[in-house]
């Protein structure tokens, strides 16, 4: 297999999973509340360059540059500007993670993303690279993913804001059906 380090485009085999960032006040936490679920997903502002988390930010091992695209089949393309404890070469198999979104929408959609064996293919930094082109739409969000980690014991515990169309909605939408 062709090393990541070359400065070849190639076809590589890949783990892939999504990771988000939390957000105070949300209705659901993966770990249970904002700071555990910062510490697993990382601060959530920028990416480990100090980029800022964007649509197509990609985690990846640290034998991948900075600005290494990758063409991910049924996806988009995105650019590594993380990394991640978890994020490294198994074997022939590498691990990614994409960033998913913010709050309520980003945990949903990390969640519904689940775990994803692809082959893509490697642009290093230095190759003709495509445009990055990945967008957080086309992946699904579907909020009935969050009910299990639901820390809002009630109507007074959600904290909705104007505009939003997170999960907080839903539950609020459907208490009000009810009442």
């Amino acid at each position: 297999p062709v090393s990541a380090q070359e400065n070849a485009p190639h076809e590589q085999d890949f783990v892939l999973t999504a990771y988000y960032s939390p957000l105070a006040d949300q209705c659901c936490y993966v770990k249970g509340g904002e700071i555990a679920d910062k510490i697993l997903n990382g601060n959530g502002t920028h990416g480990a360059d100090g980029t800022p988390v964007h649509p197509g930010m990609i985690a990846a091992p640290k034998t991948y540059a900075f600005g290494t695209r990758i063409a991910i089949p049924g996806i988009g393309i995105g650019t590594v500007n993380d990394r991640g404890g978890a994020i490294i070469e198994q074997g022939a198999t590498h691990r990614l993670d994409i960033w998913a979104g913010h709050g309520e929408e980003g945990l949903a959609r990390a969640l519904a993303f689940g775990v994803k064996r692809i082959r893509g293919t490697v642009y290093p930094v230095g190759t003709k690279q495509p445009a990055e082109n990945l967008v957080l739409e086309d992946l699904p969000a579907p909020f009935e993913r969050l009910k299990p980690f639901l820390t809002a014991d009630g109507i007074m515990d959600l904290h909705v804001k104007k505009g939003d169309v997170s999960y907080s909605v839903s539950i609020l939408q459907d208490h009000l059906k009810t009442l």
